[in-house]
């Protein structure tokens, strides 16, 4: 039995996979950035304002709260209207 000449068309992915892809990689590559080099910069935020370190870590954790409170109404309010309709 010999083999046919058939062959499997490769169907390219679809454009918006890419989009999520390259989302994906910006942020967390940016998030990592900033993330994990934030203690680098806290001594020398200290000296040019004169801030204590309790201060600039506080400001810090609170954004980051205020961030994740945000971006979880947000999530709560895409969700809730697409139930209404």
């Amino acid at each position: 039995m010999g083999r046919t000449g058939r062959r499997v068309a490769l169907r390219k992915p679809f454009y918006g996979w890419w989009i999520v892809l390259a989302s994906l990689l910006f942020h967390g590559l940016s998030g990592a950035a900033f993330g994990f080099t934030f203690g680098q910069y806290l001594l020398r935020i200290e000296d040019d304002f004169g801030w204590s370190n309790f201060a600039i870590s506080g400001t810090y954790s609170a954004s980051l709260f205020s961030r994740a409170s945000s971006a979880r109404r947000t999530a709560g309010c895409s969700t809730t209207s697409a139930r209404a309709r």
